[in-house]
């Protein structure tokens, strides 16, 4: 193999991709930034109480807590460190306060 032939085969193949990934840098993306705007008002009249289906699905062992409002179907998922009542609760409650926070209500029972 001479040197003629690595050449011509870069002109073919083109550069050694795997070594070009080695060399590569990771660089620091910028974060996403969330603009809340107002819900409009039709929204709120027709989907203002929302009815939260709670669930814990686990995924590979992890539990994660999802939460579904069955009206306007947004969902939030969770990552939650054990399967304390405290945990559960304090989660639950952090979702309720978002959709409370944008002026949506817990439909009663």
């Amino acid at each position: 193999m001479t040197r003629q032939d690595i050449l011509r085969a870069e002109d073919i193949f083109g550069p050694n991709i795997r070594s070009v990934k080695g060399k590569t840098t990771h660089t620091t993306q910028k974060h996403v930034e969330v603009n809340l705007q107002d819900i409009p008002q039709e929204i709120m009249e027709k989907h203002g109480e929302v009815t939260l289906a709670i669930d814990i699905m686990f995924i590979n062992k992890i539990p994660f807590i999802m939460t579904t409002s069955c009206n306007i179907h947004f969902s939030t998922e969770e990552l939650i460190k054990d399967m304390k009542n405290n945990t559960l609760i304090t989660s639950i409650e952090q979702v309720t306060h978002a959709s409370q926070v944008h002026g949506f209500r817990k439909r009663q029972y």
